[in-house]
């Protein structure tokens, strides 16, 4: 029973992710995010969906960011390679390098 509910989880999290990156598709950043607050445990890929469907809504995107810890997420070089994607979009040079700053000091090499 156990291994049905994972598949059914797992089944859940890709069809939010995709739902997600559609929205970002269509410039609707502010439902992407919401629906990842409405996820019981989002995971770290959901995350950067939301995070990459920003589009140049740089700060709102290290917002999100921001608040990985609160949900027991650990950001990636997947994370920080959306957020200066986000940044870059946004023409947000300084907020890139921070944010490139931020990934050397936490071990994670952006692509």
């Amino acid at each position: 029973m156990a291994r049905v509910l994972s598949r059914a989880e797992e089944i859940a999290s890709r069809r939010c992710q995709r739902l997600i990156q559609d929205l970002g598709r269509r410039a609707a950043w502010a439902e992407a995010s919401s629906l990842l607050w409405e996820l019981p445990q989002p995971s770290l890929v959901t995350a950067n969906c939301a995070i990459s469907a920003c589009g140049q809504r740089w700060s709102h995107a290290l917002a999100l960011a921001s608040e990985l810890p609160s949900m027991a997420l650990v950001p990636d070089s997947v994370t920080y390679t959306a957020l200066m994607s986000v940044c870059e979009k946004a023409q947000q040079w300084p907020a890139a390098l921070v944010v490139l700053d931020d990934a050397t000091v936490n071990g994670a090499t952006p692509d």
